[in-house]
C-alpha cells in the first residue's frame, strides 16, 4: 500500500495526467480515421460532427450533478465507474455495425469522459497546497493538447496499416492500462467532516462575469472541435498526406504546449487577463479566415491559430476566481465544463453542417469561425460588469 507522504501528490499529479490523457484520446480519435470508419459504415459530414458533438452533449447537464454528489460519493469509484463506461463505449463502437450503433456506444464513453474532466482537476486541489498549485496545473493542463496531438499523428498513420477497429482496439488497452492504475495507485485522502458554521454560506449567483467566461469557453472549443474534425480533410484537399495533414492540425494544440506557461508568467507579472484574450480572439479570427487563401502559407496559418487558441485557456481558468467566491469554485468549474460541452456538441455539427450545405466549401465554413472570434472580441468590450478584475 502506498503511503500518503509528500511525494504521492506527484503520483496522484499522474493518474490525474493519465485520466486527461483518457478524454483527449477517445475524444480526438474518430477524425483521423473517419476515412476508414465511413468505408464500412457511409455517412454524411454533418453525421461526422454529430459523432464527435455526441461525446460531450452529455456534458451540457451533467457537470451540475457531478457537482452536487461529489461530496457524497467516494471518489475513487466514480472514476472507476467513469473508466468503465469509457471502455464500454469503445468496446461498443469497435463493434458496430450502423450509425446508430455508433451513435449511441459515443455518447456513453462521452458520459464517462465527463465525470473524468470534472474529477480529474479535484485530485490534483486535493493533493497540492497554494504554493505549488500552479505548477502542478501547469503540468496537469499539459494532457489534452498532448492526448490531441498524439491523436490527430498517430491514428491517422495506424489507419493506413490496420482496421479502424482495431485503432479503437488500441485505445481500449490504453483506458484499460489507466483503470488498472487507479485501483492499484490511487488512494483517496479521507474527507474531513467539518463543523457546521454559524455563519451562513452564501448562496451561488449566476453574474455576468461568469457568463462572460461561459460564452467564451463555449466559442473557442466550439471553434476547437469544428477544427480538429475537420482540420485534416481541408489540409488532405491540398495534396497533402494523412500525417502533413494531421501534423498541420495539430498546431491548434501543439503549440500551446509550449506557450501557454509563458502567457501565465506573463499574465501572473502584468495582472491583466482580458487584453490578452482579446489579442488571442484577433489572431484566432485573422488566421481562420486567411488560412483558406493564398496570402502566405497554409503552415503559418495553423501555427497561428495554435498561437491565438494558446491565451484562451489560461485567461479563463486563471480569471475564474476573479468572478465566483472561493466556495463556489466547484460550480463555477461546472458552468465552465458545461460551457465547454455545450461548443463541443455544436462546433463539429455546425461546421459539417456547412460542408454538406456548400458541397464541401471550406472557404465558407472556416469564415463562420473567424466571425466568431469577432464575436468573441465584443463580447469582451460588452461585458463590463464586475469584470474590472479581469
Amino acid at each position: 500500500m502506498i503511503e500518503r507522504n509528500e511525494s504521492y501528490k506527484w503520483i496522484v499529479l499522474g493518474i490525474s495526467f493519465l485520466l486527461m490523457l483518457v478524454f483527449a484520446i477517445s475524444l480526438q480519435a474518430l477524425p483521423p480515421i473517419f476515412g476508414n470508419i465511413m468505408k464500412d459504415i457511409p455517412f454524411s459530414n454533418k453525421q461526422a460532427g454529430l459523432l464527435m458533438s455526441s461525446y460531450s452533449f452529455l456534458g451540457i447537464f451533467f457537470p451540475f450533478v457531478v457537482a452536487v454528489f461529489i461530496e457524497k460519493l467516494d471518489l475513487k469509484k466514480m472514476l472507476l465507474v467513469a473508466l468503465g463506461l469509457v471502455i464500454v463505449g469503445l468496446v461498443g463502437f469497435s463493434l458496430s455495425s450502423s450509425y446508430i450503433l455508433l451513435l449511441l456506444y459515443r455518447l456513453l464513453s462521452g458520459a464517462g469522459a465527463t465525470i473524468l474532466v470534472i474529477l480529474a482537476p479535484l485530485l490534483v486541489t486535493m493533493h497540492f497546497g497554494r504554493k505549488n498549485i500552479g505548477t502542478a496545473m501547469g503540468i496537469f493542463n499539459i494532457a489534452v493538447p498532448l492526448g490531441t496531438v498524439v491523436s490527430v499523428n498517430l491514428f491517422g498513420y495506424l489507419g493506413l496499416f490496420m482496421n479502424w477497429r482495431s485503432v479503437i482496439g488500441i485505445i481500449i488497452g490504453f483506458v484499460s492500462m489507466v483503470l488498472l492504475v487507479v485501483i492499484f495507485f490511487l488512494i483517496i485522502p479521507p474527507r474531513k467532516v467539518e463543523k457546521e458554521s454559524t455563519t451562513p454560506k452564501s448562496r451561488f449567483k449566476f453574474g455576468s462575469s461568469l457568463a462572460f467566461l461561459g460564452v467564451v469557453w463555449m466559442i473557442v472549443n466550439g471553434q476547437l472541435l469544428a477544427y480538429t474534425t475537420f482540420g485534416s480533410q481541408f489540409f488532405q484537399s491540398y495534396n497533402m498526406s494523412i500525417q502533413e495533414a494531421g501534423f498541420l492540425t495539430s498546431m491548434i494544440m501543439l503549440v500551446p504546449i509550449f506557450i501557454t506557461p509563458f502567457i501565465g508568467v506573463i499574465i501572473d507579472k502584468t495582472g491583466h487577463k482580458k487584453i490578452y484574450l482579446l489579442l488571442g480572439f484577433l489572431v484566432m479570427a485573422v488566421a481562420l479566415f486567411s488560412i483558406v487563401t493564398t496570402w502566405l502559407s497554409l503552415t503559418f496559418w495553423a501555427v497561428a491559430i495554435g498561437i491565438g487558441f494558446s491565451f484562451a485557456p489560461v485567461v479563463v481558468f486563471s480569471a475564474l476566481p476573479d468572478v465566483v467566491k472561493p466556495e463556489h469554485t466547484g460550480m463555477g468549474l461546472a458552468v465552465l465544463t458545461a460551457a465547454s460541452n455545450l461548443g463541443i456538441t455544436i462546433g463539429p455539427v455546425g461546421f459539417g453542417s456547412i460542408l454538406d450545405m456548400t458541397s464541401g466549401n471550406f472557404s465558407i465554413g472556416f469564415q463562420v469561425l473567424s466571425m466568431f472570434s469577432v464575436l468573441g472580441i465584443f463580447i469582451l468590450f460588452g461585458i463590463k460588469q464586475n469584470t474590472e478584475r479581469l
